[in-house]
């Protein structure tokens, strides 16, 4: 059979992340590559034989592609989408899903329930976080009554104070929007919907920039569980953890190493006792370990194409930890 064609407009994750994940699927094919300028997209065709490569994303939809991947600043991605939706070509996303929220829901809309796309919420493939989710879900820790989340990290353009889309809540950046729709939809994955949500965004005192890069809050889930968010994305501590306390037990899942998907350790407490509950990727030397996450994404995708019932996190799934991330931003 004709492998699958794959086009992939983002140059940074799609040639770190996305394009070697998709190397490592039989079934596709990276058929093209569009990048911000004409050097970099030529640059990263010639590195990976791609044969095709463009720096305008509407010359990308101008060829035969079977899927897509899109990670551009968030202005620019909720303009793509509407296309690809209207043409009706399956796609992997970043989050957030854009910046204008009547935008937004139109597309969904349009889109309809069993459109076969994925927000790239690649947390949510880590078998160590797929088996937390099997936990709480199974009644291993008995009813959910309290979920917290805490990450702290440094985020580049915060440690080195630098003005991007990245930095400015309005363009889809700071904070809440980069790292916190992966907060919100953690909180979503393992305490289910969420009620009611209340949210401070913050930042250093010396920083002069109009960002936030704290975000604190409580959250109400419709299981009248309680839940506590604590992000904080210019932190010197590097850590990455997810408690959920039932009435029979709890669960803390940890990460204390700089990479993003990997070294995440589960235990599992149950009266005395404790049991280690770890599942982890292997990632080969030299390779970016964000790579296994998006391989299982991709694959996800790939389901998804054949039958839409296949769960993951979708447009619907983005839409709601965007209507999240709006009502924290009013």
């Amino acid at each position: 059979m004709p492998k699958l064609r794959l086009g992939v407009i983002g140059g940074g994750f799609g040639k770190n992340v996305v394009i070697p994940a998709a190397k490592q699927i039989p079934e596709l094919e990276v058929a093209g590559i569009c990048t911000r300028t004409p050097e970099s997209a030529q640059q990263i065709a010639a590195k990976f034989s791609i044969p095709f490569h463009c720096s305008e994303w509407r010359k990308m939809l101008q060829q035969k592609f079977d899927l897509m991947y899109v990670g551009v600043p968030p202005l620019v991605q909720e303009e793509i989408l509407e296309e690809l939706v209207e043409r009706k070509i399956p796609f992997l996303c970043e989050k957030p899903l854009g910046v204008n929220m009547e935008r937004i829901e139109r597309t969904v809309k349009a889109a309809g329930p069993d459109y076969p796309s994925l927000i790239n919420f690649e947390f949510s493939q880590i078998p160590t976080w797929i088996e937390a989710q099997r936990l709480i879900n199974t009644g291993a820790i008995g009813d959910l009554t309290h979920l917290a989340l805490e990450w702290k990290t440094m985020q580049y353009a915060n440690k080195h104070r630098l003005e991007s889309w990245k930095t400015r809540p309005k363009e889809g950046g700071a904070a809440i929007n980069v790292f916190g729709t992966h907060a919100l939809f953690s909180m979503i994955l393992f305490g289910g919907e969420i009620k009611e949500l209340k949210l401070a965004l913050s930042k250093k005192p010396d920083d002069p920039r109009d960002t936030h890069s704290m975000v604190n809050g409580t959250v109400e889930f419709a299981t009248k569980a309680s839940g506590t968010l604590l992000l904080d994305c210019e932190s010197t501590e590097r850590y990455h953890q997810i408690t959920a306390k039932g009435t029979a037990g709890s669960i803390v899942l940890r990460q204390d190493t700089p990479e993003m998907l990997t070294g995440f350790k589960l235990k599992l407490s149950k009266g005395d006792n404790e049991f280690d509950m770890t599942q982890d990727f292997t990632v080969p030397e030299g390779v970016d370990n964000r790579v296994p996450g998006v391989v299982e994404m991709l694959k996800l995708l790939l389901l998804k194409m054949q039958d839409h019932r296949i769960p993951g996190p979708n447009l619907l799934d983005g839409l709601t930890v965007q209507r999240l991330v709006a009502s924290s931003l009013r």
